[in-house]
């Protein structure tokens, strides 16, 4: 994604936030300088894969370049959501989900969805109109998981990653 961003949410607080799934309890908070660590350690172990994704989110982190969110379970941080800042954003109003991450452990109970609805929210209020993202066209996983939370493939990217993957940029409108 673009390096289009600038400064982190911090208002919001933290609400807790049961899953579908018993046994999962977790709480959103939003992101502070204290989960860069989190944030750099997660990206490491999830999208290494891509490219140095640890450095590069830990660099838009570091800038205060986007606004974040991070799930909780029992005070420990289990996943985060890294968006660029609509303060800097398009006229037309779309943001990019820079990043969503759960510990593998993890996947399945709600997470994901929890941080993406949380953002979505806070969002709308800012009157951003749509979101863009983009994923691996072969993390199906990903690409699944996008489509159920009701964004569109518009168009595919071919070596877009660091490592060389392709990438489908994928967008939902908020309204």
């Amino acid at each position: 994604g673009k390096a289009q961003h600038s400064a982190l949410l911090s208002a919001e607080p933290a609400k807790k936030r049961r899953s579908p799934t018993p046994g999962i309890n977790f709480k959103l908070r939003a992101g502070s300088p204290g989960d860069r660590v989190f944030v750099r350690s997660l990206s490491q172990k999830v999208f290494s894969v891509y490219g140095p994704y640890d450095e590069i989110l830990d660099q838009w982190f570091v800038e205060e370049a986007c606004m974040s969110f991070v799930a909780l379970k029992k005070g420990a941080r289990i996943g985060f959501i890294l968006i660029g800042n609509p303060s800097v954003s398009a006229s037309d109003m779309d943001v990019e989900i820079l990043a969503l991450a759960v510990e593998p452990v993890l996947h399945g109970f709600g997470v994901g969805s929890a941080l993406l609805s949380r953002a979505e929210k806070v969002l709308k209020t800012m009157g951003i109109r749509s979101l863009l993202l983009h994923t691996a066209v072969d993390n199906l996983q990903a690409v699944g998981f996008f489509k159920s939370q009701g964004f569109i493939t518009f168009e595919s990217r071919a070596a877009f990653y660091p490592r060389g993957q392709d990438a489908l940029s994928m967008k939902k409108n908020l309204n």
